[in-house]
């Protein structure tokens, strides 16, 4: 299967696109996979290296994250995912009875296109790959979530970049920027040097798809675990943990 999808020609790659477009799927190659299981069974922990082994028969993958009995698996091309949600949905695990739900993630909402023809790709250099985080705690001197989100002197920015530069051998520290913007950000912009009135988000952007799928994930990384804390901050002092999810703009 691997090599047939490297040697795909231009026509069933453009019909593969088309079919997207025709049926309203973001040209983005991240599905999304879930375990479905009957009532009384025990739950489904999903191990990533089972994960990476079984969606990797289908082309190469950058980068796989799960969460209890979700999975997020983050192709290099939009053809090998295509080819695994096609596959592997509604696909029944032997000798169980769990049955797999693979669907396209639509998570990451984009200013253009995710997948640009190659002649974009090839004249319009402006073009890039951009989501924004938003983050659904308010900034406050109790739980100052910008400072989290940012790390100390841009800790937690740096991490980000060094993780993509590390996992696809990359010496351009220019290859993806991180913004934090809106209310509560501290960053003052315009004629009346004002913070936006957008809500605080966190906006990742890349001219290279590969480096800015990482960057997404390690953003979410990064988010969710900014929510773990502020739950366990509300549970300290009596409240009901809030039980956030990544939620894009």
């Amino acid at each position: 299967m691997k090599d047939t999808i490297s040697v795909l020609g231009n026509e069933i790659h453009d019909q593969i696109i088309q079919e997207l477009q025709l049926r309203g799927i973001p040209l983005i190659p991240v599905l999304k996979l879930n375990i479905i299981q009957q009532v009384n069974e025990e739950p489904v922990i999903l191990d990533q290296n089972d994960i990476q082994r079984l969606f990797s028969f289908f082309g190469e993958i950058l980068h796989v994250s799960t969460k209890h009995q979700e999975a997020i698996v983050h192709f290099k091309t939009i053809e090998a995912a295509y080819f695994a949600q096609k596959t592997l949905h509604n696909k029944q695990i032997e000798e169980s009875s769990l049955i797999l739900e693979v669907s396209w993630n639509s998570l990451l909402p984009l200013t253009k296109s995710l997948y640009p023809s190659k002649a974009d790709s090839q004249t319009d250099n402006s073009f890039k790959y951009t989501c924004k985080y938003e983050i659904l705690i308010k900034n406050s001197s109790d739980f100052q979530v910008s400072r989290r989100i940012i790390g100390p002197k841009g800790k937690n920015m740096k991490k980000i970049i060094e993780n993509c530069l590390k996992k696809l051998d990359s010496k351009r520290l220019d290859s993806v920027k991180l913004r934090l913007r809106g209310l509560g950000s501290g960053f003052k912009e315009g004629p009346f040097n004002e913070e936006s009135n957008e809500p605080l988000h966190l906006c990742v952007s890349s001219k290279d798809y590969e480096v800015f799928a990482v960057a997404c994930a390690e953003a979410e990384k990064l988010i969710s675990n900014v929510y773990t804390e502020y739950d366990n901050f509300l549970k300290k002092h009596g409240f009901q943990p809030a039980r956030l999810c990544i939620t894009t703009m």
